[in-house]
């Protein structure tokens, strides 16, 4: 039987997809792995074991459902993770949660169900994070100190705005389904003035939704005359909130003053009855909380004291031309684009000194520079206000900053909006094109190096959305695409997972990490440049919920925080960690749930274990691995020798299994052959303790030789270990490491031999 050297110098594919299993003419089949767990590529090739996490702090209440992570880093030397729960935040820095002195949590009171907190898209600004979510005001947390952060609705004045007109809580009735002279007739309400007159009725809901009317004359507050433009179905009675009379009151106005932005008591005089009465706030019947753009200016109406006279507050741009009278048809009444009643905007992103904010299809644009300005105008630094032109639902998921302009995520499509002629984007020169048709998912996207990376609509895609300048546009290619099994379900019951939360780490080496809707956590070592997008899957006794990264303490790295669901004693706990590459003893933390101590005296008990009470624990003591034992009243004992150093934590097991071989024979696949390994060769780096086989069996790696000291830690080994001859199998390797111990693998070698059919 022939025999031949076999090499595996790379494991730069990571995880493959099964359906890939006969693809060995891809040229990356020979660096793909059929298993990659609890291992990570790293950019040179080969795999280290993940590092553990520490425990830091259990969240406000473990059972009121799964906590959001996001963050805050206003410079290089303050960052910020944010435990977002149910009405409450808290606030962490430097690997330890936020204390009021006497060591109560810092909490910040906010408005987020539990259920919504995944919802909240955060846009930070320095100190300032702008929080979107399409059920809720838009907010912004600010930051003064460590302990003192404050949450409040955003006062955007003027807010983006619409001339939607008025509805009408009453029902209607026309007289006829169509011609001049038909007589609507409203009930329950008095519906219209003389200032309608000219304007028009529209029917949004209920059997004659469609349906269009223009007003001819009031001939009382409940009857109007109209000509129709668009036919009724019926005449029957439709439903209150289901009509409304469109764009604004035609009458002349004049403003009591101009002054200051900001100025309150400012009456508005019409000419006929124009102002309606009603509650305070967007999105209500009546006038109060809409916006009066009139003479370049804008007003806020605040009260309404008759037909003819609604009080208000100037808003924007006060000039002496603003007090001047505005005929009819010179003037709008204009209602908040993102109301109570509208929805609110669900997602934000800054670009060229403004802030854009957007819902439903449309999106707005700041004043340049003045963030939560969105007066429109004539001039280049007035507000920018547009709408998606398309075809199909563009229900806007997400914005981030682009190339030239900013990127659009819709359940449809992907847009980019630049300014014409590579000029900055203004009302006048905005141009917005669809770019990839592939949808977007409500999960806020991440930068990348020069991609955005964001999950495509349906939860199992993640897709690089790159400028392509062969195309000039943009392409987005599925990352999972050789990997697409990460996110099927693994029996032929139940769903597929989706993705639900996503963090990119840049240093010391970049990856995405992404967390499954099961608790799975998904890392693909991301470098394009390199061509580099090697996935591995991540598990702890537990289920990750929530992921962000943030800038470390030290500076030289980024750090991968999470929140974890864990069954502790028979209880629900949820807990805050983060991934450790900084251990006590080697370069890797190989614990999950960890608590690390040191001390000048000697550990005979070791306490600060409460958060594992009754679980079985691993432990790491002056470097060697003592006996698993469970923790008893938050303490685990020492058996003789005490211990100065010690990590104890949960158990994790990392396992590699590499495809099967690949190798020609005469210029022909060794597919249809038995192989078998004679001797396989393991190539390490910086690693201890560990099961080299083959599906024949494993054997246990030995890396203690009569040089060490008994009762010493053996030094970390790098070179090559190897195994002889277990069988006749497919010839796949594998790796198995189930110690708290660090294990990296830079390449597999070794002699197969070739049998027939």
């Amino acid at each position: 039987m022939p025999r031949i050297q076999h090499l595996v110098q790379s494991f730069g594919s990571g995880e493959w997809s099964p359906r890939l299993a006969g693809r060995v003419d891809l040229a990356k089949y020979s660096q793909a792995m059929e298993c990659l767990h609890n291992y990570l590529v790293l950019p040179q090739g080969g795999v280290t074991r993940r590092p553990g996490t520490k425990f830091i702090e259990e969240v406000k209440t473990s059972t009121d459902g799964c906590v959001r992570l996001l963050r805050l880093e206003p410079s290089a030397a303050s960052s910020y993770v944010l435990e977002f729960g149910c009405l409450y935040l808290r606030v962490y820095k430097n690997n330890a949660r936020i204390n009021y002195p006497g060591g109560a949590a810092f909490e910040v009171t906010t408005p987020y169900a539990i259920a919504d907190v995944f919802g909240i898209h955060a846009i930070p600004s320095v100190d300032v994070l702008y929080l979107f979510h399409p059920d809720y005001q838009t907010r912004k947390l600010e930051r003064y100190a460590d302990d003192c952060w404050k949450l409040r609705a955003v006062p955007f004045a003027p807010p983006p705005s619409l001339e939607v007109g008025t509805r009408v809580n009453g029902e209607a009735q026309p007289s006829a389904v169509s011609g001049d002279g038909v007589t609507l007739t409203v009930f329950n309400c008095n519906a219209f003035q003389a200032s309608d007159v000219g304007r028009e009725v529209l029917f949004t809901g209920g059997c004659n939704a469609g349906a269009r009317a223009g007003i001819a004359s009031v001939t009382s507050a409940k009857v109007a005359v109209i000509n129709v433009c668009t036919p009724f179905v019926n005449t029957n009675v439709t439903c209150a909130k289901l009509w409304k009379i469109i764009q604004s009151p035609l009458t002349g106005v004049t403003p009591a003053a101009h002054e200051q932005v900001g100025k309150s008591g400012v009456n508005l005089t019409a000419d006929a009855n124009a102002w309606r009465g009603g509650v305070t706030g967007y999105g209500v019947e009546g006038d109060c909380g809409k916006f009066v753009l009139l003479n370049g200016g804008c007003f806020e109406i605040t009260a309404v004291t008759s037909a003819t006279v609604a009080v208000s507050t100037i808003r924007g741009n006060a000039t002496p031309a603003t007090a001047a009278k505005a005929e009819s048809g010179n003037w709008t009444l204009e209602e908040g684009l993102f109301s109570s009643c509208n929805g609110w905007a669900a997602t934000g992103a800054f670009h060229d000194s403004r802030l854009y904010v957007a819902g439903s299809h449309r999106f707005a644009g700041s004043k340049s520079g003045d963030y939560e300005n969105f007066a429109a105008g004539s001039v280049d630094d007035d507000g920018v206000l547009f709408a998606l032109d398309s075809d199909v639902l563009e229900q806007i998921q997400w914005m981030r900053g682009g190339r030239k302009g900013f990127l659009i995520g819709t359940v449809s499509s992907e847009w980019e909006a630049i300014g014409s002629t590579d000029a900055p984007i203004t009302a006048s020169n905005i141009q917005v094109r669809k770019q990839t048709l592939h949808g977007s998912s409500r999960v806020p996207p991440v930068y990348a190096g020069p991609a955005t990376i964001f999950v495509a609509r349906g939860g199992r895609q993640l897709r690089e959305l790159a400028f392509v300048f062969e195309i000039d546009g943009y392409q987005a290619p599925d990352l999972l695409l050789l990997a697409e099994h990460l996110t099927r379900r693994a029996a032929a019951s139940g769903t597929d997972p989706t993705i639900i939360d996503l963090a990119y780490q840049q240093r010391p080496d970049p990856r995405l990490w992404a967390v499954r809707s099961d608790g799975v956590m998904l890392v693909c070592t991301y470098l394009r440049d390199q061509n580099i997008v090697a996935w591995s899957r991540v598990t702890t006794a537990g289920f990750f919920e929530s992921v962000t990264a943030i800038n470390h303490p030290t500076g030289d790295r980024d750090q991968v925080w999470v929140t974890v669901r864990r069954t502790i004693n028979g209880a629900t706990k949820r807990y805050v960690e983060y991934f450790d590459d900084t251990g006590s003893y080697y370069p890797t933390l190989n614990v999950d749930a960890a608590y690390v101590c040191t001390s000048s005296q000697a550990f005979k008990v070791f306490c600060g274990l409460s958060h594992l009470e009754c679980a079985t624990v691993q432990i790491v003591a002056d470097g060697s691995v003592r006996p698993s034992t469970t923790v008893v009243g938050g303490n685990i004992s020492f058996a003789s020798p005490c211990a100065t150093k010690v990590e104890v934590g949960l158990a994790y097991t990392s396992d590699l299994t590499t495809m099967r071989p690949e190798v020609p024979i005469g210029g022909m696949s060794s597919m249809p052959a038995k192989l078998s390994w004679v001797r396989i060769v393991i190539k390490l780096l910086d690693t201890l303790g560990m099961k080299l086989g083959t599906a024949s069996g494993e054997e246990i790696v030995p890396f203690r030789t009569p040089a060490d000291c008994m009762g010493f830690a053996p030094a970390l080994f790098s070179g090559d270990k190897s195994i002889p001859h277990l069988g006749w199998d497919n010839a796949k390797v594998s790796v198995r490491q189930t110690e708290p111990l660090p294990s990296t693998v830079l390449a597999i070698t070794g002699v197969l031999e070739i049998g027939g059919s």
